[in-house]
């Protein structure tokens, strides 16, 4: 019984361990895809405001 216990209490350390390894591989990506979601963001701003910039001076000109 004694042995059995052992080894499931062995096991379990590994899982635990497993576990670990993989929410740190989640985090580490979780933070790379929010770092490229807001630079995405970012530059889609950035082509909206040349956008606008660019649609204005057409308009200013065309006339």
């Amino acid at each position: 019984m004694v042995l059995i216990l052992g080894e499931i209490k062995g096991q379990l350390a590994t899982y635990i361990r497993f576990m670990e390894t993989l929410q740190g591989r989640h985090d580490t990506l979780e933070t790379r895809t929010r770092a490229l979601e807001n630079a995405k963001f970012w530059l889609m701003g950035v082509a909206a405001a040349l956008g606008g910039l660019a649609g204005f001076l057409v308009d200013l000109f065309k006339s």
